[in-house]
């Protein structure tokens, strides 16, 4: 009996140790679908994350470029995907709310379904190292004299929203897209544009190679990697703009895959490697939770929305 009793107590242990994710998802692997090309935040962020959420699901995770139309492609395409949790989407705010509000596209924001917060970040105004602007009141002065050349990604994207907000503020420019953040910044560093916003992570090793110099940072305080560097607000110019970057289920799936990816992602965010992975790279990590995410989903729907005829007077310029 003792022995038996010990076998049953083993085999317990031993199946805890199991992950059980992969079950539970009746998947053989789960695609996450990217709205930008390579070297951008939704990419870089996507494919941080792979080994790890492969490890707490159990299944391969297999990253997909679908860019195109400022993320409006890709979030066109995940919305007719089955809710099964065999794809999922990474996408950011506020790209996908100015996507639907501006746009006619064929998805609404409120019917994906979202999953996880990851990262929240501020847009940092680059200049050409050998450029006459030593500062972002050098740039605005300098755009009284011509219009200047803005790089940024897409129609709609992050950029794009800071590109209108300092158009209202007196900063006369030409927004010129591109199809990732990487690109935007090589843009910059080529003198090709006079000025691009990337992502502050995406910046940071440009700015510390001296590819770039960083004159001014969009969140309410200067993050890690830009202590010298003064806010927008500390400028003298009243924009605060991040860029949030999270995970959306097809519309329909399923709550208890949306707890099983929840558990897995909570599970990637404890791993030490992943940890080190994203302090190497100063990624400005910011956990959220299914629900806390739509809390952040939404309000970001109803900011774009108050900007409403800003923005679709920008995009009918396209």
């Amino acid at each position: 009996m003792k022995k038996v009793l010990l076998l049953v107590l083993t085999l317990v242990f031993v199946l805890s140790l199991m992950p059980v994710h992969a079950a539970e998802l009746d998947v053989d692997e789960v695609e996450v679908l990217i709205p930008f090309g390579a070297g951008g935040t939704s990419d870089v962020t996507a494919r941080r994350f792979q080994v790890y959420l492969a490890e707490e699901l159990g299944v391969n995770i297999v990253p997909l470029n679908v860019p195109g139309a400022g993320g409006r492609v890709c979030a066109n395409r995940h919305f007719n995907n089955p809710p099964d949790g065999s794809v999922i989407m990474v996408h950011n705010l506020p790209t996908i709310n100015t996507g639907e509000i501006a746009y006619d596209p064929d998805y609404k924001v409120s019917d994906f379904v979202p999953i996880y917060g990851i990262t929240s970040e501020g847009r940092a105004v680059a200049v050409h190292p050998d450029s006459d602007f030593e500062s972002f009141q050098d740039i605005m002065d300098e755009s009284q004299n011509r219009p200047l050349t803005m790089a940024g990604v897409g129609y709609g994207a992050t950029d794009h929203i800071l590109s209108i907000l300092l158009q209202e503020k007196g900063l006369n420019h030409v927004y010129i897209p591109f199809g990732s953040g990487a690109e935007a910044a090589r843009a910059v560093m080529g003198g090709h544009t006079d000025f691009a916003a990337p992502a502050a992570s995406s910046g940071l090793p440009y700015y510390q190679d001296g590819q770039i110099n960083v004159v001014a940072i969009s969140t309410e305080e200067s993050p890690k990697g830009y202590e010298d560097v003064p806010t927008l607000v500390e400028e003298g110019c009243d924009i605060i703009l991040t860029t949030d970057t999270g995970l959306f289920g097809p519309p329909g799936m399923d709550e208890e895959i949306v707890a099983i990816f929840e558990e897995a992602f909570n599970g990637v965010m404890e791993n030490e490697d992943y940890l080190e992975d994203c302090r190497k790279a100063d990624a400005p990590l910011y956990p959220r939770t299914a629900e806390e995410w739509e809390k952040a989903v939404m309000r970001s729907h109803r900011d774009i929305s108050s900007i409403e005829d800003l923005v679709k007077e920008a995009v009918g310029a396209e």
